[in-house]
């Protein structure tokens, strides 16, 4: 009875042994991994979300302020004149941008910020292709 209860006991416990990794003394891991910031195929050419759903929203004035300093900023906007203003439910855009190539590039960049908000394109395009 003494011999199985014993084989019993290894054979249960082996699997946990495998398991463990030989540890250099006074080094201690943690229980669990950190889960990766990004995914794998996040694309690299566009800017982060402003706001996360899960975020509080921000105030109105702190998102126009970020997103005219993310416009003007943009070197791919440099000869387009967009002025936005964010209230709690819309983010209208007004101005002008030279092509199509700016329009879609200023709607992308408004869409990052945007949230629940609803994007209002008052936006005049010189060019269209």
């Amino acid at each position: 009875m003494y011999r199985i209860l014993v084989c019993a006991l290894l054979l249960l416990s082996a699997p946990l042994a495998l398991n463990q990794q030989p540890q250099q003394p006074g080094q201690s891991r943690p229980p669990y991994t950190t889960p990766p910031t990004f995914p794998e195929n996040h694309p690299k050419n566009e800017p982060p979300l402003a706001v996360s759903p899960d975020q509080v929203p921000a105030a109105s004035s702190d998102i126009q302020d970020q997103l005219q300093q993310t416009l003007r900023k943009d070197p791919d906007l440099k000869d387009a004149q967009v002025q936005t203003r964010v209230d709690d439910q819309t983010i209208t855009l007004k101005g002008t941008v030279q092509d199509d190539i700016q329009h879609q590039r200023v709607l992308q960049l408004v869409q990052t910020y945007a949230g629940k908000r609803k994007i209002v394109d008052d936006l005049i395009v010189k060019q269209k292709s």
